[in-house]
């Protein structure tokens, strides 16, 4: 009888242990970031499910799982999470930040930027936050005011990239491109393989008529994402400019070849097939970029092209 006792405690403690390393696991998937989004979401459900957890825990826990389900474009069900994550924990900053982007993704811009402004209010040195909510004031055309949330973003972390890659932008729609172009030099630095920035400052200079630092930009574009269909797009317009039509072509069938959907880039080829006295063929691109319904400056661009050529659109 001692023995079966005894024998019935150590398997108590034994399945009290695997109970609490599986407990300890799940948490543990739930936030690896190198697991896919489907065992992330099963762990944290586990361990959401197990009532093991302290509050606060369990709201980081949901929080860990709405990101997995955005990563499966499963917004619904992450929404419903980052809610249960601040139902639980109000005062949880990063769960408003990142509803606050899930807002700006289905458009609802308002809501948005009283997440991030939440966020910034519980933590205001959150250059995370500051960041996106200037990027939905830009969206806006509160340019100013977005210039104030990336000068406050920079000022509390002055190692964050992306917060001169925006403020660059907004640079450039003011007409500064010397500052511009400082700022996507900045987030260059801070992040060599910034290729965002590389694009964005290849624009400055192709519109400072400097085709050569443009094309040197958008190379390094292509080298670090050689499936960016826009950096082939926008090296190809630089090429036109210095006359080299051949390169232009090139680049015009490689960004074609890389996203046959974008109306731009057959508008930009329809523009080299025109330096080359293609005519035909500058037709059929600019009627395929009408066909792709452009927005209204493109289909205004591509019909005037036709026009110009001798056709109707």
């Amino acid at each position: 009888m001692r023995l079966s006792g005894l024998f019935a405690v150590i398997l108590a403690v034994t399945v009290n242990v695997a109970a609490a390393r599986v407990q300890a696991n799940d948490w543990d998937l739930c936030k690896d970031e190198k697991v896919t989004a489907e065992v992330s979401i099963a762990a944290c459900t586990r361990a959401i499910d197990s009532k093991k957890f302290r509050p606060r825990d369990v709201s980081t826990l949901y929080y860990n799982r709405a990101i997995s389900y955005r990563q499966q474009g499963d917004n619904d069900h992450a929404l419903f999470d980052y809610n249960e994550a601040l139902r639980i924990d109000p005062k949880y900053e990063k769960a408003y930040n990142n509803r606050g982007t899930l807002f700006k993704d289905r458009g609802d811009v308002e809501r948005a930027i009283a997440d991030y402004s939440q966020a910034i209010r519980l933590k205001p040195d959150y250059a995370y936050a500051l960041v996106n909510r200037a990027d939905v004031y830009d969206d806006k055309g509160d340019l100013d005011r977005a210039l104030a949330d990336l000068d406050q973003a920079i000022r509390a972390d002055p190692s964050y990239a992306r917060s001169y890659n925006i403020r660059g932008l907004i640079w450039q729609k003011k007409g500064n491109r010397d500052r511009a172009i400082a700022d996507f030099g900045n987030a260059i630095r801070l992040n060599p393989n910034y290729h965002y920035a590389y694009l964005n400052r290849g624009v400055v200079w192709h519109d400072s008529e400097d085709y050569d630092r443009a094309i040197a930009d958008f190379s390094e574009v292509i080298r670090l994402n050689p499936k960016s269909d826009v950096g082939y797009m926008r090296r190809s317009e630089a090429w036109l400019k210095k006359g080299d039509n051949l390169s232009a072509l090139r680049d015009a069938d490689a960004a074609v070849a890389l996203d046959a959907n974008d109306p731009a880039n057959y508008i930009n080829r329809g523009a080299v097939m025109r330096a080359l006295n293609r005519n035909n063929d500058a037709i059929l691109d600019y009627r395929k970029a009408i066909s792709l319904k452009p927005d209204g400056e493109r289909k205004r661009q591509a019909e005037q092209a036709l026009l110009d050529i001798g056709v109707q659109p």
